[in-house]
């Protein structure tokens, strides 16, 4: 009864609309510690980026010695639109993420991107973008205001779909036009076994995962060096599908080939949003 008297004569007061769904502010009101508070919800958008450089994160990564462990990150992008909308912070929620080193081409990878506590809601998305964008490494498309929920969709999306890798991969003592036919044959609908990639364990538990190779494209560049397009289920690990990773990876294009083959240039060209 409190709450709905207050509402309404705040109502009165201010002359805007009770929004229970999608409030823009929230007053709580604590009668035992008698104290007002107010809760300013976040501005979510969804959209997609782009990283056109190498060597950018998607969050700034500060050493403890407080320097920047990489130039450029999406997070820093995206914050020169804080003046404009007078928030705190920016926040990423992409449907995974890819190696620092690696592009993010083609589609662009689906984000909704967060800003929290804003002071000024009214925004063009459009010029919004212009702004963000204002840099050559790194792009990113508003499309929409989005909803909290829809940031669960986005993070269970990276179990779901494909996406599409262009390797260059450097292959030990050459390589035939024969050797590239197996290659191809090989990894047609193949499942694909993997232990957690050494270069990740100290950070991961070691698991054994299998995951899908739809089909790959070779071509040779020159006698070592190859190039790969690679449509695979979302969540393998590309540059172990490559090196076999000591045998944690199995099959591999090393295993396939029977010598040692190494991912030297990795990006990504497609990301399938599942439903």
């Amino acid at each position: 009864e409190f709450k709905r008297v207050i509402g309404k004569k705040v109502q009165e007061i201010t002359g805007l609309k009770v929004d229970f769904e999608n409030p823009e502010v929230i007053v709580v009101l604590d009668m035992e510690n008698d104290e007002i508070s107010v809760i300013i919800p976040s501005i979510l958008i969804r959209g997609r980026y782009w990283k056109i450089g190498r060597r950018i994160s998607q969050s700034k990564w500060i050493r403890k010695d407080g320097t920047k462990k990489y130039p450029l990150s999406l997070e820093e992008v995206l914050e020169l639109a804080l003046p404009i909308i007078k928030a705190e912070r920016a926040i990423i929620h992409a449907a995974g993420r890819e190696d620092v080193d690696v592009r993010m081409l083609g589609s662009g990878r689906p984000a909704i991107f967060e800003y929290y506590r804003p002071l000024k809601r009214d925004v063009d998305l459009k010029e919004l973008e212009k702004i963000v964008n204002n840099n050559p490494w790194v792009k990113v498309s508003f499309e929409a205001i989005a909803r909290r929920e829809h940031v669960k969709n986005y993070k269970t999306m990276t179990a779901k779909g494909f996406k599409i890798y262009r390797a260059l991969i450097l292959v030990e003592n050459g390589v035939s036009d024969e050797e590239l036919k197996i290659l191809e044959e090989k990894f047609r609908n193949v499942t694909i076994h993997q232990w957690t990639p050494k270069r990740v364990l100290h950070r991961r538990r070691n698991t054994l995962r299998t995951k899908t190779v739809y089909e790959i494209k070779v071509r040779k560049i020159t006698h070592h060096v190859i190039e790969a397009l690679i449509k695979c289920e979302r969540g393998l690990y590309v540059r172990e599908l490559i090196s076999g990773d000591d045998n944690r990876t199995s099959p591999s294009f090393t295993s396939v080939l029977n010598k040692s083959a190494k991912c030297i240039e990795l990006d990504v060209l497609y990301v399938h949003e599942a439903p």
